[in-house]
């Protein structure tokens, strides 16, 4: 499995604080394309990573052949909302709600409460029988 690269990972902090920087700018200038350049900033990102998702996914894979489908597909969908949570949340405090973002995170940590009872149920019953 390749891991990134330090070059890689320069350009990707580089540009992150060129971001920044414009934002703080536009901040004071022109509010409201700050959530563009925030946006702009995360698909670049995003497109630089993309490549790399398709060598986590074969990993994840080869962690099925090791254990049940039903947990692992638990721990993907996880990882997935978590994500997705985070970008969510990021963007709204981007354009200054920070209530919104909170709300967005209280629901995403009741999801994954909610996902994982079923695995919570089998550990307990796991650890009773031992």
């Amino acid at each position: 499995m390749n891991n990134i690269n330090l070059d890689e990972l320069m350009r990707i902090c580089g540009t992150g604080l060129l971001a920044a920087f414009a934002m703080m700018v536009l901040r004071e200038l022109r509010k409201e394309y700050t959530a563009a350049v925030f946006l702009g900033m995360s698909v670049l990102t995003m497109l630089v990573i993309l490549p790399k998702i398709g060598e986590v996914l074969g990993f994840i894979r080869e962690l099925g052949q090791y254990t049940d489908a039903g947990y692992l597909g638990v721990i993907i969908r996880g990882v997935g909302i978590t994500y997705l949570i985070g970008a969510a949340c990021e963007i709204c405090r981007s354009v200054g709600e920070n209530g919104i973002a909170g709300t967005i995170e209280t629901v995403g940590r009741a999801e994954l409460l909610l996902m994982c009872l079923p695995l919570f149920r089998d550990l307990i019953s796991i650890a009773l029988v031992s």
